[in-house]
């Protein structure tokens, strides 16, 4: 009878401590597996789940992780991807800046730089391509302000259209108007009609 109350004192104190365990366990084993797939941001959130100091490589995780997700951001900008090379750096937490020995802050502002400049470059490309002509159908809407008819405006704005069957489907349909009385109906989008 002793030992049996024994027991079951013994699980009754171990018992809420095993789903703990367990849960650890968990959070450190998807997070090596985040990390076996090369996805350094999810493998850190994980390792930083893990709050049991039984698993002892959880530091060396984290800094493989970060070093894993710089490395990949490097990859990224020598491809010429700035946005994906910049939100990889932006996804490091500053408590995380112990791992690593360059100043990302100063790094993620140069890209930042970089990156404005591309688009402000690819703005000025739009502009001198679509410059010189009128808004077409299946132009993308962001265009029509860069064509010969001058800024848009925009005078009405939906979230429905009628089908051929007379039946509302779910569309965004923006209208727009320029200077010289023109208007362009973009649906989804695209230039759909021209008045």
């Amino acid at each position: 009878m002793k030992l049996l109350l024994l027991v079951v004192i013994i699980l009754i104190i171990l018992l809420p401590h095993t789903s703990y365990f367990r849960e650890q366990y968990i959070f450190y084993s998807v997070s090596t597996s985040y990390l076996e797939k090369r996805e350094y941001v999810e493998a850190y959130y994980f390792l930083d789940l893990v709050t049991t100091p039984i698993f002892y490589k959880k530091e060396q995780y984290k800094k493989q992780a970060i070093s894993g997700q710089i490395r990949k951001s490097n990859e990224y900008y020598e491809k010429g991807d700035l946005d994906k090379a910049l939100r990889l750096l932006m996804a490091i937490p500053e408590e995380a800046y112990v791992y690593i020995d360059q100043d990302i802050q100063k790094r993620i502002t140069i890209l930042n730089e970089e990156n404005n400049k591309l688009k402000l470059d690819e703005v000025e490309n739009d502009k001198a391509v679509y410059g010189k002509s009128s808004p077409f159908v299946g132009m993308p809407e962001r265009y029509i302000s860069y064509t010969i008819l001058g800024e848009a405006s925009l005078i009405d704005s939906h979230r429905y259209s009628l089908n051929n069957a007379g039946r509302a489907e779910k569309h965004v349909v923006n209208t727009y108007s320029f200077k010289d009385g023109s208007k362009v109906v973009v649906k989804d989008g695209r230039v759909d009609k021209i008045y």
